[in-house]
Formats: C-alpha cells, structure tokens, sequence
C-alpha cells in the first residue's frame, strides 16, 4: 500500500494542471504586435456639382473651344489651339472676346432642387443645366428655349454662345494640366 499512495498523490497534482491563479497573459502571446485585417478606403469628396462637372465642347466655324465646368461650379473658357487657326499647339489658352461664351467665363453654378437646375449665376443670356433622376444632364435651358439634344449656338452682333449637353471624354485635369504658357 506505502506504493500505491505516492502514485496517487503525483497523479492528483499532474490533474490540478501544476499553474497559478493569476489571470495573467503569457508571455508569448504579450510580444505579438496586434494585426487589423481590415481594409479601409477613403472615399474621394464628391462635389454638389458632380452631375456638370466636366469638358464640353465649344468649337465653332473650325476654332476648336472648350467649356470646363470644375468641382467648385465653377464655369471657365479655353481656346484649344490644336487647329490651323490656332497654330496646331496642343494647348489650351485663356479665354478671349472672339471666343464663343466668352461672357460665361469665370461665372459659377447654382444648384435649385426644386427645379433640379445647375443655374449659372449672373449669366446673360441665362444659362442652366436640368438634371434627370439618374443625375445626368438632360436638358440646357437658355432664356425660353430648351435643348435636349444636339447643340444651342446663338450669335448676335456683342457676343456668340455655343453650348452642348454631352462631355467631352477629356478630363478636367487635362485641361488644366495643358494651359499654354
């Protein structure tokens, strides 16, 4: 029997697991730096103006024009002087007087969501853009009339207007990275 209770007593420790009470984290698992494997995009700020923002084209009579509506509304006139008038530079010059929307340039966007309109501000003759449910410019809408598809060019002795509704596949960045010097 003096051999049996030595065994039992030495099983009955190995059962009891031998550690302590404390609660505390062991070492290996302390060292291991936390890993989150979770991905976060930051989400571009996206413009009250993003259904207008955009290049759209202005050319008239062989002078190629673009018309840059920016994120802030902001409504601005190139002259794209890549065409025998211009000199074939591939560059976008400032605006001048001959150039078609002359009196639009520099003028900013207000947007009326009841009438969902991109009104330009002080702008003569009037000039607005009418969104559709998808946010994609459906009609222009210049004094009384209304353009759906196609172009709106108007010419009268103090100023030409020429407006369309489609962008141009040129970014504003584009434009703006090409200004002549």
């Amino acid at each position: 029997m003096k051999k049996v209770l030595p065994v039992f007593l030495g099983l009955s420790l190995a059962a009891c697991g031998g550690g302590s009470d404390d609660n505390s984290t062991p070492k290996a698992q302390e060292q291991q730096p936390t890993v989150n494997n979770s991905t976060t995009t930051e989400q571009p700020a996206t413009s009250e103006f993003a259904p207008i923002v955009g290049v759209y084209d202005a050319s008239y009579e062989g002078d190629k024009a673009v018309a840059v509506i920016d994120s802030q509304g902001k409504y601005h006139m190139f002259d794209h002087l890549n065409d025998d008038k211009g000199g074939n530079k591939d560059c976008y010059a400032a605006a001048t007087k001959e150039l078609p929307n002359y009196s639009f340039n520099d003028l900013s966007f207000k947007y009326d969501e009841n009438l969902r309109h991109f009104q330009l501000q002080n702008a003569t003759p009037s000039l607005a853009y009418e969104i559709n449910d998808k946010n994609e410019v459906e009609y222009i809408i210049s004094d009384n009339m209304t353009i759906g598809g196609g172009a709106l060019s108007i010419k009268s002795n103090n100023q030409h207007i020429v407006i369309r509704k489609d962008k141009l596949a040129v970014s504003v960045e584009d434009v703006l990275g090409k200004k002549c010097a």
